[in-house]
């Protein structure tokens, strides 16, 4: 059994400035564990623990699934929090151009994945890159204003062409993510 999700990984080239707005919450002196600029990514869908041959079969689905969509450019420009500045469990970079793509994509994903008995996410797909996790509300006003602050903030372009499966096993120092696989779009 595997810990897996699909998803697209940003590129090094983004790794600057989620630093830089990382920096700044880190000011904040919030309770946030921070996400390692290498590791972070757009997840498409978490699909938990899974065996190898269940794997193939979603590699299969993910294939069909996006055999349609060609690359994309997408724009990783905002930062928001889940699910709101009044309780925030989430800081993320969210995409602008692009989305729309995205979420036709998932909404695929969800689809086609259902047939192997995946549930479909009930929350709607708001297309983003997980940099921060909140565990309590120490100095929740600063890292609300930073967020405020912040809107709006570009952190680069990228090509979409591919989307992989990958594997995150869960250790003391983070997770450490592997690539299972990969559709060519």
């Amino acid at each position: 059994m595997m810990r897996t999700f699909i998803a697209i990984d940003l590129p090094e080239s983004f790794e600057n400035n989620i630093e830089k707005i990382q920096r700044e919450f880190k000011k904040t002196g919030g309770d946030i564990k921070f996400v390692d600029p290498r590791k972070v990514h757009i997840t498409l869908k978490f699909l938990g623990e899974i065996n190898e041959e269940l794997v193939n079969k979603v590699e299969i689905k993910l294939d069909q699934c996006l055999k349609n969509i060609d690359p994309f450019d997408i724009i990783v420009e905002d930062i928001g929090v889940f699910p709101s500045t009044d309780y925030i469990k989430v800081i993320w970079l969210g995409v602008g151009k692009g989305s729309y793509i995205l979420e036709k994509m998932n909404d695929g994903i969800e689809e086609s994945l259902s047939e192997l008995g995946f549930d479909k996410e009930s929350r709607e797909f708001i297309p983003h890159a997980t940099i921060g996790r909140v565990k309590s509300g120490k100095n929740k006003e600063d890292i609300v204003e930073v967020v405020e602050r912040n809107r709006g903030s570009y952190i680069g372009e990228m090509p979409v062409d591919r989307v992989k499966i990958k594997q995150s096993n869960l250790t003391s120092k983070g997770p450490i993510y592997s690539d299972i696989s990969e559709v060519i779009l």
